[in-house]
């Protein structure tokens, strides 16, 4: 309202791998239902609340879609989201690393020898899944043994934390 206009949004992902986890987040981004409202950060100018789509549909601006890391064809189904909505103008999928070795029946053999949760089965990855080690509280099943993720062992590295539920 004080002539100020939004020039650049970035959208900023940790991993992408497949897109379609970026493509949701972006759906909901971009949608203006009051269901989606609920899930994203409420923007205000001058008391006045603003969907993201507002904010772009009246700005203009660069959207940089930006993951630390991502595979080829994962940024290449974001690349063709993005065009495919013809009331996003100036988008570019960047990805700072990228990373292609998908999960071979190796891999696959290596994990399950390495693995092996009684109650569930083998370690749950498919062929030409990424495999990715996260911090915190990903993936929700994991290759450490209890006995190491045991916060009372004076050698323990990792320790296991409570999940947090968003309401």
């Amino acid at each position: 309202s004080n002539g100020e206009v939004v020039k650049e949004l970035w959208f900023l992902f940790d991993t992408l791998q497949s897109g379609q986890s970026t493509i949701d987040v972006l759906k909901t981004y971009f949608d203006d239902s009051p269901s989606s409202a609920k899930k994203v950060i409420t923007y205000y100018c001058n008391g006045v609340s603003l969907s993201i789509k507002n904010i772009i549909e009246t700005n203009e601006p660069q959207i940089r879609v930006i993951s630390i890391c991502g595979t080829n064809n994962g940024k290449a189904r974001v690349d063709g989201y993005l065009e495919g909505n013809s009331w996003l103008k100036n988008c570019k999928v960047e990805c700072l690393s990228e990373f292609n070795n998908a999960a071979d029946k190796s891999f696959i053999d290596l994990m399950n020898s390495v693995y092996k949760d009684r109650s569930k089965g083998d370690y749950p990855i498919a062929l030409n899944n990424y495999p990715i080690i996260r911090e915190f509280n990903q993936p929700k099943r994991n290759a450490i043994p209890e006995a190491a993720l045991n916060p009372n062992n004076l050698v323990a590295i990792f320790v296991k934390k409570p999940e947090f539920k968003v309401n």
